[in-house]
């Protein structure tokens, strides 16, 4: 089966969709996915299924901005004429690419959002919809394209009925939780970069525990009290952290240089050979406004598949998304992120308790079948489609 799946985020910046197109090539089907740009990612898929189609290829609109290209960047931020263009070249790529029996996929809520709406409406009742975050807003282009959809997916359960609420959807979308597709499960993989090795090598020998973050470093993700319960078991335990951000990364080297290891960011699959070193793996959420205070609440980050799939225990703070994982599934802890004393006595917990925890952790991780639940989203496709 020959899938087109436009899909406008970073591709190395979305493990899901990597995910999702590794799953669906092993499967046998053909995947044709289309970005604004050449993907620099596409050399690690598998050449004989997958292909990488683009809007655009002239290099000369690249103009680095927070590490977005401007005509992405532009789209994002409301521009009628980039959200034009990418809906007309995009319009003319499907016309060309989508034939009677293929299934276009839309992958990722911003191909919506940079692209437009247009494009869809000659697939209506004939596309998959994946929505990756938690959108309350009816009027807008993503409210219209899940309603339009004749499958749509989202990561989390609670995500499901909030958006089949919010969007007036006449079905409950499916859940496919952000499982990675290929995890190496060993311990102690041999890390690549040399300056991240040493680095890795030097807290291995001073006997610390490693307790790792990975993901976005901002404020709404605040590591700042963790730090503060490390500061005070300096001898036990060292935190680091893989991933994007600003300002804050700054503050944080400064003030806990002690304890505190900034590696930057490394692309998939290069975090896994670091997190196969780590002993304790953390997750912090937390919605800055309104808007997206919910998605923080009912967050689905691919990060407890990652750290389970080591054995990891995890350290979270108490909120649903990760209560009714973490603490539910007995694979860790949940923490009050206000209360020092509580980290400092859970972090002491996940090693006194690890074996435990370790197992439960596996346990989790192998529950999740995400190339069976990628059939299931498939099979009901075709049967609500008819054939």
């Amino acid at each position: 089966m020959n899938i087109i799946m436009p899909t406008f985020e970073r591709i190395e910046w979305m493990p899901p969709t990597i995910t999702l197109i590794n799953e669906l090539a092993k499967q046998g089907h053909n995947v044709t996915y289309i970005t604004i740009y050449p993907d620099d990612y596409y050399k690690n898929f598998d050449q004989c299924r997958v292909k990488n189609v683009f809007l655009f290829k002239n290099m000369l609109l690249l103009k680095k901005h927070n590490n977005i290209k401007p005509l992405m960047g532009l789209a994002s931020r409301g521009s009628l004429l980039a959200k034009k263009m990418i809906s007309s070249k995009l319009k003319r790529i499907l016309n060309s690419y989508v034939k009677e029996d293929d299934i276009l996929w839309v992958v990722n809520e911003l191909t919506v959002m940079y692209g437009g709406y247009n494009f869809l409406k000659k697939y209506k009742d004939r596309y998959i919809f994946t929505i990756y975050e938690l959108h309350m807003k009816r009027k807008c282009n993503i409210a219209k394209a899940a309603k339009d959809a004749l499958v749509t997916v989202v990561p989390e359960y609670n995500r499901a009925h909030m958006q089949k609420y919010f969007f007036r959807l006449s079905k409950l979308p499916l859940v496919l939780p952000n499982k990675p597709s290929t995890h190496p499960t060993m311990r102690h993989i041999k890390i690549d970069d040399e300056d991240v090795r040493n680095k890795i090598n030097a807290i291995v020998e001073s006997g610390k525990k490693m307790v790792l973050y990975m993901g976005i470093i901002t404020e709404e993700r605040p590591l700042d009290t963790f730090l503060e319960a490390i500061s005070r078991n300096k001898d036990s335990f060292h935190l680091i952290a893989i991933g994007r951000g600003g300002s804050y990364i700054e503050e944080l080297k400064s003030k806990y240089f002690e304890n505190f290891t900034y590696l930057g960011y490394l692309v998939p699959p290069q975090h896994l050979q670091v997190a196969s070193w780590a002993d304790i793996g953390l997750l912090t959420y937390v919605g800055d406004n309104n808007a997206n205070g919910l998605n923080a609440m009912y967050c689905a980050p691919n990060k407890i598949y990652e750290y389970t799939g080591f054995g990891m225990p995890i350290l979270a703070n108490d909120i649903p998304g990760l209560y009714y994982t973490v603490e539910y599934n007995k694979c860790g802890y949940c923490v009050d992120l206000d209360d020092v004393e509580d980290i400092t006595n859970k972090l002491q917990m996940c090693m006194d308790n690890y074996k435990e925890l370790s197992n439960h952790a596996i346990g989790f991780f192998d529950s999740v079948n995400v190339n069976s639940i990628i059939k299931d989203i498939l099979e009901c496709y075709q049967e609500r489609l008819g054939r």
